[in-house]
């Protein structure tokens, strides 16, 4: 896993997800300095593809089989950015690649929902570029509840309870999505309190990202219980 540098929801959750479990699989971590999130050119430079192939070099030195940018920069950058940083990494250290945002967009398609009810930390100006992103790739958005928040310190102090509050608060149901966009909110700790309270399919971007990982590594036939559908594989 690539990760912010000030994330700190990531590591806790999968240290949670893959207790006991390091005969089958181990995780790693790079980070890639993220301090604030905003669209001005100094949070776009946190984000190059350079910083990105420089922290996946220090994971192939590990042996990883695969390698996921744990980070939802490409859901305002662009989702083919993401794809084409997938593309550079693989080629430059012959590892399969992919990102928390591919994998929130490959979610919703395994699983497709009416509609997305999305739920981001950020600014108006990021939720709406995000937006744009996923309905040009066809996915129906209902509604964004955003935070308004940029230093990533404090995205990480939003507590589990609350993130469980907002995504109930959306008005989602069975038969759509809410759509967590962000590695470092707490959604995933309460994803099977929020799909039975509200019937809906929540599309973590944390728990994306792994299932990323293991679609990439092929370890699919794992028991990974209490962290919502994107899991229950």
């Amino acid at each position: 896993m690539i990760v912010p540098s000030s994330n700190t929801v990531v590591e806790p959750i999968c240290s949670r997800l893959f207790a006991g479990m390091e005969a089958q699989i181990t995780v790693h971590y790079a980070r890639l300095e993220v301090i604030n999130v905003s669209l001005d050119e100094g949070s776009a430079r946190q984000f190059t593809s350079d910083a990105m192939v420089r922290a996946a070099m220090q994971l192939a030195q590990a042996n990883a089989d695969a390698i996921v940018w744990n980070g939802t920069a490409g859901s305002w950058l662009g989702i083919e950015r993401d794809r084409r940083i997938c593309r550079r990494i693989e080629k430059e250290t012959g590892i399969k690649t992919s990102t928390a945002s591919l994998g929130l967009v490959n979610s919703c398609r395994d699983f497709p929902v009416e509609c997305l009810h999305l739920v981001t930390p950020y600014i108006k100006e990021i939720n709406d570029a995000i937006i744009r992103e996923y309905e040009a790739l066809g996915l129906k958005i209902s509604g964004v509840t955003g935070l308004g928040i940029t230093k990533n310190t404090d995205i990480g102090s939003v507590t589990a309870g609350q993130m469980e509050d907002l995504c109930c608060r959306t008005g989602a149901k069975a038969g759509e999505g809410i759509a967590v966009v962000c590695t470092n909110l707490a959604a995933a700790w309460r994803a099977e309190a929020i799909e039975k309270k509200t019937g809906a399919v929540l599309f973590d971007s944390v728990t994306a990202a792994i299932r990323e990982a293991l679609r990439l590594t092929g370890l699919t036939d794992l028991s990974l219980p209490g962290f919502g559908t994107l899991l229950d594989l």
